[in-house]
């Protein structure tokens, strides 16, 4: 059958990245598994994701952008928290941490009331599992201030009393 087929081949090319028969006997419960089902060689990873198959190098993640932080007077226009993000600089405590986010970080986005799950978010935005498990934040000192990609805080928002504006953005 087709099916088989496909096992076979998947099976043959998996060799050259490290994964041994053995631990290609769950290959059939990976293929018709929900997503998030993975299996490991010592060098890789073959991971489902929805309706994809994704093979990606086991190698420790290193954060790769860098946060710049500038102060500004005033804005035109505020940023859509994609690209870059301006906040109430008198909020932050400093320095500010780039980190990738971890099981049970939440916060309060901009315009809603009750914490959300970073996880939560980062499904919603439909991030591939490996991307979102190397999905960056800014916090200050042990709260979120940025999820960049998505929104900033409520609490770090500008307002009319901020007096003093950051605007912050990965390079």
């Amino acid at each position: 059958t087709k099916f088989r087929e496909t096992i076979l081949y998947l099976r043959f090319y998996l060799r050259r990245f490290g994964f041994s028969n053995a631990m290609l006997e769950n290959l059939p419960e990976i293929l018709q598994g929900e997503s998030g089902k993975q299996i490991h060689s010592p060098s890789h990873r073959l991971l489902r994701d929805r309706e994809k198959l994704i093979l990606t190098p086991l190698q420790a993640h290193e954060i790769l952008q860098k946060l710049l932080i500038e102060e500004i007077e005033k804005v035109e226009e505020f940023s859509d928290g994609k690209s870059a993000a301006e906040v109430d600089g008198d909020l932050l405590t400093l320095p500010l941490q780039l980190r990738t986010w971890k099981a049970g970080d939440k916060m309060i986005p901009l315009g809603m009331q009750g914490h959300r799950n970073v996880s939560d978010v980062l499904n919603e935005l439909k991030l591939p599992a490996h991307e979102k498990e190397k999905k960056e934040i800014v916090v200050s000192g042990d709260e979120i201030v940025w999820v960049p990609g998505y929104r900033i805080a409520d609490k770090f928002k500008v307002t009319d009393k901020t007096r003093r504006m950051l605007r912050l953005r990965l390079v």
